[in-house]
């Protein structure tokens, strides 16, 4: 208990007389925040069968699906975003080509960004992968961040009931912040 004390107050006694640098609070708006939060966009897993009505017996040309961006609805981001990245990541075992469109909404469904890439034929037993890196700046960025939702459009050339394979998709969006 003796040893306690004894270095308490040593700890104390070398704090009030130790160096102390003058701090310049006004270097606090100096200060720069950058991070990179990177979040997971759309994933889709498409049989080739969901390109061909069996009722009707005819092709589907293409295939929608919507995904909300609730990422981008916060204050606190909006105006702060300096890049975004998207990198979208398919995998083709269907032996045709694709189309696809990325298309952001706002909420009464008006567009306010589009891009797109189309996707390498798989072959039969093989997967082939398609990599598309979309990066977002300037202007652009005001229109990704009005942006409440995207569709995705996959396009099939053509279709039929014997085809056969997968169309695989994953993507991250990167986005790259200032505060």
């Amino acid at each position: 208990m003796k040893l306690l004390t004894y270095v308490f107050f040593s700890a104390i006694i070398v704090s009030l007389f130790g160096c102390v640098k003058d701090t310049d609070f006004d270097q606090v708006d100096d200060i720069l925040f950058t991070p990179e939060i990177e979040l997971d966009l759309i994933y889709f897993n498409l049989d080739a069968g969901e390109f061909f009505d069996t009722t009707t017996n005819t092709p589907r040309f293409t295939v929608r699906d919507t995904t909300a961006l609730e990422f981008l609805d916060s204050n606190d981001i909006t105006g702060s975003i300096q890049k975004i990245e998207f990198l979208f990541d398919f995998n083709n075992a269907i032996p045709r080509t694709f189309e696809v469109d990325f298309e952001f909404l706002r909420n009464n469904n008006s567009a306010t960004y589009n891009t797109g890439t189309v996707i390498a034929a798989g072959t039969d037993g093989a997967t082939i992968q398609t990599l598309f890196i979309d990066e977002v700046e300037g202007e652009e960025l005001n229109d990704i961040e009005r942006a409440s939702k995207v569709v995705v459009s996959v396009t099939i050339p053509e279709a039929d009931a014997a085809l056969t394979g997968t169309l695989e998709l994953q993507s991250k969006a990167t986005y790259y912040i200032e505060y």
